[in-house]
């Protein structure tokens, strides 16, 4: 047996008593439909329920349909399509444009026509992006990173923006806890969605001997959300001076931690492959193993948040602090990829920085959910999400094909261990900016 399935295996289990623990005084799972921890007894409970259930049912197949695809994206360019490493590269460098393009208009697009409509572009971009990725034509591929890249903004935008609105019109707002904890929620929900959805990837690649079985799988997920979200959800519409430090703090930490997120993800098969090879191991690693135990891992980050901010802790400050905790995690987990050499080893150094990620999440949106005004939320997310993209494209363009090769394992993994280094040098100066400016967000 390899190393990866019992590692999956005991991160189950300990994610399973965390889920106990936590949950073992609630009749439902999730906190989807029972009263949040923090939340005031006199919140309308039947109204409050009708409004999670709406957003979290759909938001879980919009996240299922984009996690579907994270195992095998990289494997199907590098052994279905047989692309070079660097025109993979060029693939994602593509997304990460087109994305960083459409952030500049995304936002506007939510803000002027309706979030509710934005979330609906979202499954069509997304589905059509599945469709073209299992063409060989370069040509098509190069479209569906496209799409992708648009797909993507706008599920981290609009999504979140219509939550909010949302919560604001129906007047649970004003209450701390309540929006606190359906972050928490949604950062718990995925982290399950996407060890599931690593699961599912890698049986439906075994039972079709297919790495695009999960795209079409993506698909599936897309067209209920798309009809959910038509039929029950509402049109909600929608002085920055003492706010605008602590906003561009915010996009800096976005762009040092979610950037070397997006690094990670290019990275990592790469590394694992790397690492048995020089271990004279031919097999090909189970990825969806692999990515279910990050995605395990981040889960556990979600109950970490949660804990840090429970009793009523719902605070900017607490949220900042955790903030912090997260970058110093992330940065130790890619160092300590850097430093491994075993593929097991270097699986549990980048589980940490999946922990990170958990903890990270819902911290993040909820201070971006107190400090961005209403009015022009969905246009700030999407700024926001400029020069993250333009990082990673950055990044990703220094990738090249030019080893001989008895030296292109070694040489390679260097380079993709050189850009882990980078990524965790930006990361502590994350912890440094939001030390210096959100850590007196309650004064």
């Amino acid at each position: 047996m390899d190393a990866y399935t019992p590692t999956l295996a005991a991160l189950l289990i300990i994610l399973a008593i965390v889920f106990v623990r936590q949950n073992k005084c609630k009749s439902a799972p999730l906190l989807i439909i029972t009263q949040a921890e923090g939340e005031k007894s006199s919140t309308p409970g039947s109204e409050l329920v009708t409004f999670r259930v709406r957003f979290l049912q759909i938001y879980s197949l919009a996240i299922a349909s984009d996690w579907l695809q994270g195992s095998f994206t990289y494997s199907l360019y590098r052994n279905t399509h047989q692309i070079t490493e660097t025109t993979i590269a060029s693939l994602f460098i593509t997304g990460f444009l087109s994305a960083g393009i459409g952030a500049f208009f995304a936002g506007t697009f939510a803000d002027k026509f309706g979030r509710k409509r934005a979330c609906l572009s979202y499954c069509f971009l997304y589905a059509v992006s599945c469709l073209l990725i299992l063409s060989p034509n370069l040509r098509l591929l190069f479209i569906g990173r496209v799409l992708s890249g648009l797909g993507t903004t706008t599920l981290f935008t609009a999504f979140e923006a219509w939550m909010i609105a949302e919560c604001n019109r129906l007047g649970f707002g004003d209450d701390d806890g309540i929006l606190n904890s359906i972050f928490g929620t949604m950062s718990v929900l995925n982290g399950f969605i996407a060890i599931a959805c690593g699961l599912v990837s890698q049986v439906l690649v075994k039972v079709a001997s297919s790495e695009k079985a999960p795209f079409m799988a993506s698909i599936f997920c897309l067209v209920p959300a798309a009809f959910l979200i038509s039929t029950s959800w509402a049109l909600t519409e929608a002085c920055l001076d003492h706010v605008r430090p602590r906003i561009l703090t915010v996009t800096f930490v976005t762009t040092f931690l979610e950037g070397s997120m997006y690094i990670m993800v290019f990275s990592w098969a790469g590394l694992i492959i790397s690492a048995e090879e020089a271990s004279n191991n031919s097999a090909t690693p189970p990825f969806g193993i692999v990515f279910a135990s990050f995605m395990s891992s981040m889960t556990l980050g979600s109950y970490v948040f949660r804990n840090m901010t429970r009793n009523g802790n719902h605070s900017l400050q607490a949220s900042s602090h955790a903030i912090q905790v997260a970058l110093s995690f992330a940065a130790s987990g890619l160092l300590i990829t850097v430093m491994l050499q075993r593929a097991i080893f270097r699986v549990l150094a980048l589980c940490l920085f999946e922990l990170a990620l958990g903890i990270y999440f819902p911290a993040v949106a909820y201070v971006k959910g107190v400090l961005v005004p209403e009015e022009h939320r969905a246009k700030i997310y999407g700024a926001m999400r400029v020069p993250l993209n333009a990082f990673v494209m950055f990044v990703l363009s220094k990738v090249e094909d030019r080893y001989p090769p008895l030296l292109i394992i070694t040489e390679a993994d260097a380079s993709r261990e050189n850009r882990l280094v980078v990524c965790s040098g930006l990361l502590l100066i994350g912890i440094v900016l939001t030390a210096q400016y959100m850590h007196p967000l309650d004064v």
